[in-house]
């Protein structure tokens, strides 16, 4: 007779056992597959405590900085403005948290391994006195070697000014012809017989027109010879 004709009954199966042989295992097995996805799930969350889009934009930041976050903040606890440069030291003050965002970070009491970068971040960020006093003071020392980067050769035109200016001898004469001009010209005036001049007078040099009108007294200065 084949397997095939057989009742149920004449296969005398315990079915009872066999649920309690595999069943019940076969649960456990799965509840305690279960328990641990549902750990690992847990372990590895991760706590946010900033809006969604503020934890990007800082998360973006940071990314410029292979070195780490820990990294980050040691150059800014020591003041060490080279390390960002002044774009990222501008950038790093702009993304600074709130009042409300330091009263949220302070209050976690959790796991920090689990908070998100951004909130890593800015704990470890909290813990640097005065940090934004530092990175003022960073951003502003930057700005300052590019500016007299910028002003360095203004400031030596300046300077040569002077120079010419102090070893000249010509000008002293100048001014003293510039006098006596004045006088000469103002005699029948009551301030015809001036010692000197203001330096901002120089100006209405220009002001002074001859018989024509194209010619001034700075034309009659340049013509004389000393």
């Amino acid at each position: 007779m084949s397997s095939a004709r057989l009742s149920e009954n004449e296969l005398h199966l315990n079915f009872d056992e066999l649920e309690s042989m595999f069943s019940c295992n076969a649960a456990r097995t799965c509840t305690d597959t279960l328990n641990v996805e549902r750990r690992n799930t847990r372990k590895n969350a991760v706590i946010t405590l900033l809006s969604h889009k503020r934890s990007f934009n800082v998360s973006i930041f940071l990314k410029q900085f292979k070195e780490g976050i820990f990294q980050i903040i040691e150059n800014v606890r020591k003041g060490n403005g080279e390390f960002f440069g002044l774009e990222r030291l501008n950038n790093l003050h702009a993304i600074l948290p709130d009042n409300e965002e330091i009263e949220i970070l302070r209050g976690f009491s959790g796991d920090e391994s689990q908070l998100g970068i951004a909130e890593q971040f800015f704990l470890n960020l909290l813990t640097v006195s005065d940090y934004r006093l530092i990175l003022d003071c960073m951003i502003l020392k930057e700005e300052l070697d590019i500016a007299f980067e910028t002003l360095l050769p203004h400031i030596d035109t300046v300077i040569n000014s002077c120079i010419e200016i102090k070893e000249s001898k010509a000008l002293p004469k100048i001014f003293c012809m510039l006098v006596q001009i004045g006088n000469f010209l103002n005699a029948n005036a009551t301030f015809g017989n001036a010692a000197g001049f203001k330096l901002n007078s120089l100006w209405r040099i220009l002001d002074v027109k001859g018989t024509q009108k194209s010619i001034t007294l700075l034309h009659f200065i340049a013509m004389v010879r000393f």
